[in-house]
């Protein structure tokens, strides 16, 4: 039983690494940029629109 524990332990472990850095992947990803992929940069026709951003 203990052999069982000890293992159950060891993969409990791997897997939370595992758990915070694929979270620390999807957060970096998330705060990138995307303004630019879609051509948000160009002037807006219809500045209430869902995709036009604010120009600060």
């Amino acid at each position: 039983m203990t052999i069982l524990a000890r293992r159950f332990t060891i993969i409990c472990l791997i897997m939370s690494l595992f758990a915070v850095g694929l979270t620390a992947a999807v957060e970096s990803s998330g705060k990138r940029n995307h303004g630019g992929l879609i051509g948000l940069s160009a002037p807006c026709p219809q500045p209430s629109g869902i995709h036009c951003k604010a120009s600060l």
